[in-house]
């Protein structure tokens, strides 16, 4: 279940899509945002002289599994299909490569 229907993350994601035709700079500066709302966090902690990390992405990864689900409920609306349709056809294209091959 997602925490929020609304969380910034999916906001910052979109930031940082739009950021990619302008520059890498631009991708960066979007991406930053990401730990300033909390949705990428990293603990760091020494214990007995051993310093340990860890990194919590759980903010970001709502926002991400938010944008995915508005986008394949557009598409559902788009193609006039069911969701559960939608998503085996992205099944599909990720097993298959289908439109990967622009992304060099």
């Amino acid at each position: 279940m997602m925490e929020a229907p609304d969380p910034p993350a999916a906001h910052v994601l979109l930031d940082a899509l739009v950021a990619v035709d302008v520059s890498d700079s631009a991708v960066d500066l979007a991406l930053e945002r990401l730990g300033e709302i909390g949705a990428v966090t990293l603990d760091v902690q020494v214990k007995g002289g051993v310093p340990t990390a860890s990194v919590d992405i759980r903010g970001l990864l709502v926002g991400a599994l938010c944008l995915v689900a508005a986008l394949v409920q557009e598409l559902s609306d788009v193609k006039g299909q069911d969701r559960e349709s939608v998503i085996a056809d992205a099944r599909l294209r990720l097993a298959t490569g289908i439109g990967q091959e622009d992304q060099t």
